[in-house]
């Protein structure tokens, strides 16, 4: 019970040091985040839905993050992220990409944070070490919905 308590307690201290690790880069702003869509909204959408729109954004971010390209990455972020390194080491994690490739845009989870909307990923692995000790990891991504792409805003790990 006490090792349970003191791993949550570990997993709670690092996802906040993450969190506002992650949530002081610089602030982003509602004009940024429709030029960052500019492009993308010149593209010919003819036939196209709003949930797919969102999907093929999804599937572009999934597709950045296996072949390890920063710059598709980019495209696919807000500039709130700026460790792009970091961020392919946490997501290359094979529960992630597991989890990642089994996921769809639409179960994407809507979530407040901070009084802001967005569509949540979530994934976890708990298990044991050859010690027998229990261990838990995390990763969420939250990103917005700008013009009905998505864009990762930030993410928090803990584990």
């Amino acid at each position: 019970m006490f090792l349970k308590k003191g791993i949550e307690a570990i997993l709670l201290v690092c996802t906040v040091a993450v969190f506002m690790s992650c949530s002081s880069n610089s602030q982003l702003t509602e004009e940024t985040a429709v030029e960052t869509n500019v492009n993308a909204a010149d593209l010919p959408l003819q036939g196209t839905t709003e949930e797919s729109i969102r999907e093929t954004t999804w599937q572009e971010f999934k597709a950045a993050i296996k072949s390890k390209d920063e710059e598709k990455l980019k495209a696919c972020c807000t500039p709130e992220i700026t460790d792009y390194e970091a961020l392919f080491f946490m997501l290359n994690e094979l529960y992630v990409m597991r989890k990642m490739d089994e996921t769809q845009c639409k179960d994407l989870e809507y979530v407040e944070v901070d009084g802001k909307e967005y569509l949540q990923f979530y994934a976890e692995e708990i298990g044991e070490d050859e010690y027998g000790y229990e261990y838990a990891t995390a990763i969420t991504l939250h990103f917005i919905v700008v013009e009905e792409s998505l864009f990762l805003d930030h993410y928090s790990a803990a584990g």
